[in-house]
């Protein structure tokens, strides 16, 4: 047709809500009363686990230099830029376990938050389970001898922990759970409007076997430096997060207390300096610290060809402007200029709510909305 092939991409993952993006794709494909250039698909593989199919990209698999990704959660919005992002993992080792007399166990449990996309929802002030069960313990480790005999929180590295748990070894569990229940209502005190559900749970169990009140309190002062939330905003695009770090899970494995930490940024070196800071409160505590592999940024282009044509085509459409947006989280689109220098990209979708929670759902109408967009798009390409 004279033009170059376009490239439509979208996540092939498990959630009922993403598929909307992978049946427009497959719709789009099937079509045969729309007029558009030649189009190559794109279909990728864990974007949700580590963005995995795109990074294992070759040069040979695409021949576009145009790119419509369509794993965008916002209608009536066009993404040209994202935060690039990295893990961080951290092993304390904790010896091993001893057995104590004059102790009691007690189950410490911090619920009802409201967790979300630790990049999209950062910015929102949302607690972090895994901090606030660590305030409850700091605070009883305060009045109490306290032996941490195990500990979980968070199952994602990309969502804030809505829920995290331990137990505990301690001389008096009555006087624990009068702190644990002050440190709640402090937490409801700080967080209202944001986390009206939250609570601390304490409950008795039976033991007398756990890991020593050194690297117990070690866990603690660690827990309590790791950095979590929003660190900058851009200085150029109001209200978009710059650089942040998630906190995401813990667990015991073994004698060992695995920590994950995801942070993402716009600027590799300010994303680079959180990491860098997360490793130095590992290794202060003896932790063994490592840095995964990490993604790059998608740097906004204003001046951007396939831009140009989306903007004029919703405002022809729809008798008004689009959004023109970029946006503190992952998109594969990152990966993909990477893969492919020069390529010309945006990112668009329906509208998907509360992404990475229990909550998460689609507008099913928008999914009709963004179809007519997209199709009256690649008629105009």
């Amino acid at each position: 047709m004279g033009r170059p092939a376009e490239s439509v991409s979208g996540k092939a993952v498990e959630q009922t809500v993403s598929t909307a993006a992978a049946e427009v794709l497959l719709a789009a494909a099937a079509a045969k009363n729309i007029r558009h250039p030649k189009i190559e698909f794109l279909f990728t593989v864990d974007e949700e686990t580590g963005m995995t199919g795109a990074s294992k990209m070759t040069g040979e698999v695409l021949t576009t230099r145009r790119l419509i990704n369509v794993d965008s959660e916002e209608l009536g919005t066009i993404y040209i830029g994202c935060a690039g992002g990295g893990d961080t993992s951290l092993s304390l080792p904790m010896g091993e376990e001893t057995l104590a007399e004059g102790v009691k166990g007690l189950q410490i449990s911090a619920k009802g938050l409201k967790g979300g996309h630790s990049g999209v929802d950062i910015h929102l002030g949302r607690a972090n389970a895994i901090k606030c069960l660590n305030r409850a313990l700091t605070n009883i480790a305060k009045d109490q001898m306290l032996m941490l005999v195990d500990i979980s929180g968070g199952n994602k590295r990309n969502a804030i922990p809505r829920e995290a748990s331990a137990k505990i070894l301690v001389e008096d569990p009555e006087k624990a759970k009068i702190v644990a229940r002050a440190v709640e209502a402090n937490l409801q005190d700080q967080f209202e409007g944001i986390e009206d559900g939250i609570t601390i749970e304490c409950t008795d169990f039976e033991g007398n076997e756990g890991y020593t009140t050194t690297q117990s309190i070690k866990l603690i002062f660690l827990l309590s430096a790791l950095p979590h939330g929003y660190q900058a905003f851009n200085p150029h695009i109001l209200d978009l997060v710059d650089t942040s770090t998630n906190l995401a899970t813990i667990d015991m494995e073994g004698d060992e207390i695995k920590i994950g930490c995801n942070s993402r940024s716009s600027m590799n070196s300010a994303m680079e300096t959180v990491r860098d800071k997360i490793v130095a409160c590992g290794m202060l505590a003896g932790a063994r610290c490592q840095k995964g592999e990490s993604y790059p940024s998608w740097k906004p282009n204003m001046k951007s060809e396939i831009l140009g044509i989306a903007r004029e085509v919703y405002q022809n459409k729809y008798g008004m402007p689009p959004e023109i947006k970029a946006i503190h989280a992952g998109l594969e689109t990152s990966i993909i200029g990477a893969h492919f220098p020069g390529m010309d990209m945006i990112s668009i979708g329906p509208q998907i709510e509360y992404p990475h929670s229990p909550d998460e759902r689609v507008e099913v109408q928008s999914v009709k909305t963004f179809w007519d967009y997209l199709v009256a798009l690649l008629e105009k390409l």
